[in-house]
């Protein structure tokens, strides 16, 4: 599925932003592409042509780090830190909607079921659920 989302002439695909995301979310860690492999479960090939274009489209950078300079540090540029600020925002708004009319405990009952549900499904895909291990 290549969706994409398009804001201001910014335009990503799925994978692009679910990136973006992880760089938002992981902003005082050093980040490499094997990071990102592992965090999506997809081949090096997969990752390595989507920063290319990434790279390419001026929302990442990608630098030597001087232990090893064969390992790329990855860096997401303003232009993208803007875009997933925005992203965000997004989340946070569809949220606020979502739980209109839920008491707190139906709030946290219904973050409890979806997180059950994600399990179930990395489950079924072979993958170990991160929120199983926290238990």
């Amino acid at each position: 599925m290549r969706e994409r989302r398009e804001k201001d002439g910014f335009c990503v695909t799925q994978i692009q932003h679910m990136i973006l995301r992880y760089l938002d979310l992981n902003r005082e860690k050093e980040v490499f592409q094997k990071d990102l492999e592992e965090q999506f479960h997809v081949s090096r090939a997969t990752i390595s042509s989507t920063l290319q274009v990434m790279e390419r489209n001026g929302m990442i950078l990608r630098t030597a780090v001087s232990q090893d300079a064969r390992l790329k540090k990855i860096t997401p540029t303003e232009k993208a830190m803007a875009f997933a600020d925005m992203g965000r925002r997004n989340v946070e708004e569809m949220e606020a909607c979502l739980g209109k009319g839920m008491t707190p405990e139906e709030h946290r009952e219904l973050l409890r079921l979806l997180r059950l549900v994600r399990c179930n499904l990395e489950a079924e895909n072979g993958r170990i659920c991160e929120e199983a291990l926290k238990k």
